[in-house]
């Protein structure tokens, strides 16, 4: 199925669009058509050289698209990483996830997905990418769900960077993070050990249906068969996993784990950085009102960090 996957893929370029004369990255639209789903891009690219590599960034769960933001709360994360990263002379492309933002359709209906479809997607973009020749290496940057997608495509690149990644199956840091919400906790440990056992839930209470409803049920099993250990252990190039000590979604426990899961793994933690990259100096409310903030900028030392880690492959 893989191979099918890379051999009906093409890359189109389309609209070209430069900045000013004294910028340092040019941007340009991107349009990876698939077999089943066509996905759109943005890319950065170096405006003072005529290679680089390449940084492919992977969103996070839910309907985030290519920027780091969705329907509820718009932060611009990714695209501040993206900017950062191709002042530095590395190329960047981030994309809108299969039915998410630009590329979504009407051809794809959920109950049909499966975690297996973004990781496929990585691949593609992978494969493309390598026919153009301005880019010398392709180092996958994966955030939160996308650092999982990022470790079982990066078979297919040069290096892989996990941030805020998951460091256990998804069903254990559901359960954990439930526990905040004993009204429903018991029900949806029940909906979750059903679905392990591959079973369907027909009835969902209504507080759970945006994580648990029918339809998504099958995307959630073969989501939680995944184990990120299982992805980075199998790795054979470098790897950075980086981690803010700030984060109210993914613990440092996780970011250690993956470290600790392989011998070319090294682990870079960014002090108060939280979930979107911000540095955080209040409480735990100013954690959660910079998720709709676009103004704040994101922690320099990720961005530093990935740089160095890139340049010196």
């Amino acid at each position: 199925m893989k191979n099918i996957v890379l051999a009906f893929c093409s890359l189109i370029l389309i609209a070209t669009s430069t900045t000013a004369k004294t910028a340092v990255y040019k941007e340009e639209a991107q349009v990876i058509r698939c077999t089943d789903i066509t996905l759109y891009g943005t890319l950065l690219v170096p405006a003072d050289t005529k290679s680089s590599s390449l940084a492919i960034i992977i969103a996070g769960s839910g309907p985030t698209d290519r920027n780091g933001n969705n329907p509820y709360m718009a932060n611009d994360h990714l695209k501040k990483l993206a900017q950062a990263i191709s002042k530095e002379g590395i190329a960047s492309f981030r994309y809108d996830k299969r039915s998410i933002g630009e590329s979504k359709s009407d051809k794809i209906n959920e109950t049909n997905l499966r975690f297996t479809d973004y990781v496929n997607d990585v691949k593609a973009i992978i494969e493309h990418f390598r026919k153009d020749k301005r880019f010398t290496k392709i180092i996958l940057v994966g955030h939160s769900e996308g650092s999982t997608i990022g470790a079982l495509a990066s078979t297919a690149a040069d290096a892989y960077v996990s941030i805020a990644g998951p460091g256990r199956k998804a069903d254990d840091i559901l359960k954990e993070q439930l526990k905040a919400y004993p009204k429903i906790y018991d029900d949806a440990v029940k909906i979750m050990d059903s679905l392990n056992q591959d079973y369907t839930v027909q009835k969902v209470p209504p507080a759970l249906m945006s994580v648990f409803r029918p339809s998504v049920q099958s995307y959630v099993k073969s989501w939680f068969k995944i184990n990120p250990i299982d992805a980075v252990l199998a790795l054979t190039i470098p790897i950075l996993v980086l981690q803010g000590t700030s984060d109210l979604q993914v613990g440092v426990k996780d970011a250690e784990l993956i470290a600790a899961a392989n011998k070319n793994a090294r682990l870079t933690m960014i002090p108060k950085m939280n979930h979107i990259f911000v540095e955080i100096n209040g409480d735990e409310q100013a954690n959660q009102d910079s998720y709709a903030n676009a103004s704040l900028p994101i922690a320099p030392l990720l961005s530093n960090a990935i740089v160095q880690f890139i340049k010196a492959l």
